[in-house]
This record gives C-alpha cells, structure tokens and sequence, in this order.
C-alpha cells in the first residue's frame, strides 16, 4: 500500500505551492524551489512528465507546462529549472512570455498554483520507459539511451540524470548531444559535468554552439548527422533516442535519425 502523501492526485485540480528560493542559472533563466504544504509530501509526477503551471496575468488565466528538475522521490518541495522570456528581445513575440515574466517577479513566500502532472515519456527505472503514441503506450526496454537537447529542453533530461544516478542499480548507459547558442547559455554545464563523473563513463556529453569562442573544442552550428552518427549509439533494438527543444529543431531532427536508420521507435520526443 503506497502511503507516500502526494500534492497533486486530482487532475482537475490546481493545487498550491510556495515560493521558497529562486536562483539565477544564468542570464535568462532560473532555478525556483517551492515548498509543498507538508515536509514529508512529493509532488507526485513521473520521471519524464511535465506540470501545467496556473496564474491570472493581466485578468486572464494563463496556464504553462514545465518539467521539474526534482526528482519524484524529493520530499517537502519541487524545483523547476524555467527560462524567461524578457519583453522586447524577441521581434516575433515583443510582449514576451507571460507566465514566465510572471515567476520571475514572485517574491518569496509567493505562491503559484500547479496540476496535471502529464507527459509522452516516463522512466520507470532500469532502462524501462512507458513512452505514449497516438496509437497507445509502448513498453521500450533499453540499455543504451541517447539524448539531442535544444536550450532549455535540458530540463526533463536533468531529472533524469538525477533518477539514474540516484538508483545505484541502473546501470543505463547514456549519450547527451546538448546544442545552445553560446558557451554562456549552457544550463546546467557544472552539473552535467559531475554527473558524467559518477556515472563512471556511463555518460558522454557533446556540445554544440551557435557562436563558439576561438578555443571551443566541442561542436559548432547546429546538430547535424555527422555529430549524431559518431555521438548516438548505432540504430538498434537495444536503443532509444529522447528529443526536447524548440519544434523545427525536433522536427528537422527526426528527419536526420530517420536518415541515419533510426526507425520509430528508436526515438521520441518528450512533449
């Protein structure tokens, strides 16, 4: 009997969280820890899944989903790792992102409303994923797991990591190909790097750049096929491929796989 008190258990409610710390991870972006309502409480999500996050912006009720970074087991609070989109920096879209304009101007003690914990993707442990099709849920089993990050897509990845450091017996041997456009711009760069390390040659991680500094001994420009055929595992049963960033890099990305000979179900977007 699973008697591990949950916040969110009714879908159709929004539940309730405290600011309790945020921190800058780098110009744009932001690590918020909040409080759940007891100590001893979980947030309730999978590994893999994401939350809606609800506010009332401008009289409008403005909901957004993020992946937390915390993993399921953390007890008494939730981190989320969430980019901000500033007013005026983006031509497409002047006014910015709301809901993340907002959290960033929560004070502590703030409290934000969160529910439906929900996702294509969740880690049971061991190297097996449920993962969510449009024609049902499939059961994949691997050793071997690749993941091709964008930006902030590294979210979902991050508490990944963490789930599989944190179990001593999954022995899942993992590959990271993470794209930013700047040096600067890599989210959680230290942490990823301490996790290569206790992971013992478990994990290998690529970067690619955008605008690379002279002395960058890593990828430049965007992922290409190159960079996947020597940084992926081969195309194999035994091997799955997890996608998260902006939609036309997925996109041109399943392209690229397809090419390489990575059917369907060698790989899957998170969202």
């Amino acid at each position: 009997m699973d008697l591990v008190k949950r916040l969110l258990v009714d879908p159709k409610i929004k539940y309730k969280m405290k600011l309790y710390k945020k921190v800058n991870a780098n110009r744009n972006v932001r690590i918020f820890t909040f409080k759940l309502p007891e100590d001893d409480m979980i947030l309730g999500h999978a590994c893999g899944q994401h939350c809606l996050f609800h506010a009332k912006i401008g009289g409008k009720d403005i909901s957004r989903t993020y992946s937390p970074t915390s993993i399921c087991s953390t007890r008494g609070y939730a981190e989320f790792m969430i980019k901000i989109y500033f007013k005026n920096e983006d031509p497409k879209f002047p006014a910015g992102g709301k809901m993340s304009q907002h959290l960033d101007s929560l004070k502590i003690g703030d409290v934000i409303q969160v529910s439906n914990p929900s996702g294509k993707v969740i880690y049971k442990g061991g190297g097996k994923f449920y993962i969510t099709h449009k024609a049902g849920t499939l059961v994949v089993n691997t050793k071997k797991l690749g993941f091709i990050v964008g930006g902030i897509g590294i979210t979902p990845v991050i508490q990944m990591l963490r789930t599989i450091i944190a179990d001593p017996l999954d022995g899942i041997n993992c590959t990271l190909i993470y794209a930013s456009k700047t040096e600067a711009d890599i989210i959680g760069k230290e942490e990823l790097n301490e996790t290569a390390k206790k992971m013992s040659g478990r994990l290998k991680i690529w970067h690619t750049l955008e605008q690379p500094p002279p002395d960058w001994r890593f990828g430049k420009g965007f992922v290409s096929k190159d960079m996947m055929r020597d940084h992926l595992f081969p195309p194999s049963t035994q091997s799955l491929n997890l996608l998260s960033g902006p939609y036309p890099m997925l996109k041109a990305l399943a392209k690229q796989l397809s090419d390489l000979g990575y059917s369907k179900q060698m790989y899957s977007r998170y969202f």
